[in-house]
């Protein structure tokens, strides 16, 4: 059979399909004489040929086969959890104790390792709370092996012994001070030890531990990968992609796009039937909104406010703990899952919601849900605390550089955008606008004798004309509309997705209303007038420069009619009257 195998497979396909036609042929089709040596010659060579086309189907088969799995697209985001170098190890290892102290602030952490089976422990890496640990801590005790084997609290009294030698000669050990050890396996005989430090055993919540686990089993996995064993590839594999995923995240994106790449690693680590991010309203403490969903969204989408109530939510925010259930067993209990009743109506059977803190308070929430019992009471749970403890470092970063950015994009005396920013934006809805191909206007405004109130009133009063003036044409315009002071008294706004036909009244409006208002402050009271020129795109100008000195044009020969009127870019103005 083997060299049958061989002949066919060393012939072209084509050949051998020509030979069997002409056996066929001559078997079936010819003139055959009768006989019981021709029948049994023909059962012969039909079993040849079914045997041919069998073998030819499955080598066939068989190289498509491996083919296919050799083009199929590699995912080369997910980490090589196959093995580690030695000069990878370290910054690992690092990397994950460093998560370890955000994910559990408060609490001093202490990675040891040793070489082989009784070698003295090595302090390998700290971070969080600053501890005297120890740098060598000797194994050759009864009690060491307990450690190594199956972890332990340590507590004052009775374990004080015990807990002297991971301290230093200078450490002193306080007397509610409780120590956390759990071994870290997959290098051998040779256990390491992950050790958290607390000030008082009540330090330690009940979710504290598992989470500690979860670290350990981190921890083991660089071991086992550098000492070339397996490891646990989806622990360590979350891990690294948490790495990555910090050093590749943008935190000049927008609220929108932070956000949402958040949503996509949530997607890629964990399952859920309804992944909801929330965070709480800087100006409304009793109330949060929702900014992220993602899959089940009948009960509510974002944008949804949820005001303070007995619910699982409003748990996680009032408690700052996570809030683990499996509403299967007691849904029907509960006030809630964000607001009262909802767990009647939407029949989700586990619920995990992790606090987002950062500075040490919440500022919101990540909540997954799923259509299966248990889900988030193992692994999954404890790694959803760790990247929320990350996540929550990560948005305080972003928090902090966005108002940098607002406060560079913003005038800082009436809070609209400033003249770089106005340019930008500028130019960019002039790309939008060439993309879909719509009409936009541009509406410049000067107010008219302004250096008159300054020099009679002072430039104070000067200072509370402009920020009234700011607010009534921001009041003025659409939401999707831009707003900006362009300089001294002269203001910019963009009317974005129409022509001059249909904003020519609404800038009409506009003028009318700062000639209305009554600027009045400290028993001061003024009436101010604005002229305005409009310049459309593209039948004005397909450049910002070019719709700029078209709009300054026009509004410049309002002004020298009088003013307080609206003029356009073809010189088709209207008095208001």
């Amino acid at each position: 059979m083997n060299g049958l195998r061989h002949a066919l497979y060393s012939t072209g396909s084509r050949t051998v399909a020509v030979v069997a036609f002409v056996v066929l042929l001559l078997l079936f089709v010819y003139p055959t004489p009768d006989g019981i040596i021709f029948g049994l010659l023909r059962a012969v060579f039909l079993g040849i040929v079914v045997l041919i086309f069998f073998e030819l189907y499955r080598e066939k088969y068989k190289n498509h086969s491996v083919s296919s799995v050799n083009h199929l697209p590699v995912r080369e985001d997910l980490p090589d959890t196959g093995s580690i170098s030695s000069s990878d190890k370290a910054p690992t290892v690092a990397f994950i104790t460093n998560l370890m102290a955000d994910t559990m602030p408060g609490f001093g952490i202490a990675y040891y390792n040793r070489s082989r089976e009784h070698a003295p422990l090595t302090l390998m890496e700290t971070s969080g709370k600053d501890v005297n640990f120890a740098a060598k801590v000797s194994v050759e005790t009864e009690w060491m092996g307990d450690i190594l084997k199956d972890g332990k609290f340590l507590t004052p009294g009775e374990d004080s012994a015990q807990m002297e030698h991971f301290f230093d000669e200078e450490g002193i050990v306080q007397e509610s001070v409780t120590l956390l050890s759990l071994p870290v396996n997959g290098v051998g005989a040779t256990n390491g030890a992950l050790i958290v430090h607390a000030d008082r055993f009540a330090d330690f919540k009940e979710h504290h531990r598992p989470m500690a686990e979860s670290f350990a089993s981190a921890l083991s996995s660089v071991e086992a990968a550098g000492d070339g064993k397996s490891p646990d590839a989806e622990q360590l594999g979350f891990f690294k992609r948490l790495d990555r995923f910090q050093i590749d995240l943008d935190i000049a994106r927008s609220k929108e796009q932070f956000l949402g790449a958040i949503s996509d690693l949530c997607g890629q680590n964990f399952t859920f039937d309804k992944l909801t991010l929330i965070l709480k309203d800087p100006e409304r403490v009793t109330e949060v909104v929702v900014e992220e969903v993602r899959g089940y969204t009948n009960d509510f989408a974002v944008g949804a406010r949820f005001e303070r109530e007995d619910s699982l939510l409003w748990k996680v925010f009032d408690g700052g703990e996570p809030v683990i259930v499996d509403l299967s067993r007691h849904g029907n209990a509960l006030e809630g899952r964000f607001r009262k009743g909802d767990t009647e109506s939407h029949h989700f059977l586990s619920y995990i919601g992790v606090p987002i803190k950062t500075q040490g308070t919440v500022s919101g929430c990540l909540v997954l849900e799923s259509l299966i019992s248990g889900r988030y009471l193992g692994k999954e749970g404890g790694n959803l605390q760790i990247l929320c403890a990350r996540l929550g470092v990560l948005l305080d970063w972003w928090q902090k550089y966005n108002l940098i950015r607002e406060t560079a994009m913003h005038d800082s005396l009436t809070g609209l955008l400033n003249h770089g920013s106005f340019i930008e934006l500028f130019e960019q809805e002039l790309q939008r606008a060439s993309r879909y191909d719509e009409k936009l206007v541009l509406l410049m405004l000067d107010l008219d004798k302004f250096k008159r109130v300054n020099d009679t009133h002072g430039h104070l009063y000067g200072d509370y004309v402009l920020r009234n003036t700011s607010a009534l044409l921001k009041s003025a315009v659409r939401n999707i509309d831009i707003v900006a002071r362009y300089g001294g008294e002269e203001f910019a706004i963009i009317l974005v997705k129409a022509g001059k036909r249909e904003t020519t009244e609404s800038a009409r409006r506009i003028v009318a209303a700062i000639a209305e208002h009554n600027f009045e402050k400290d028993g001061i009271s003024v009436k101010m007038t604005i002229s305005a020129g409009m310049a459309e795109y593209p039948s004005d100008g397909s450049s910002a420069r070019d719709l700029i000195a078209q709009a300054d044009r026009a509004m410049y020969d309002v002004k020298r009619q009088g003013g307080n009127d609206v003029g356009s870019a073809n010189n088709n103005s209207g008095t208001i009257n």
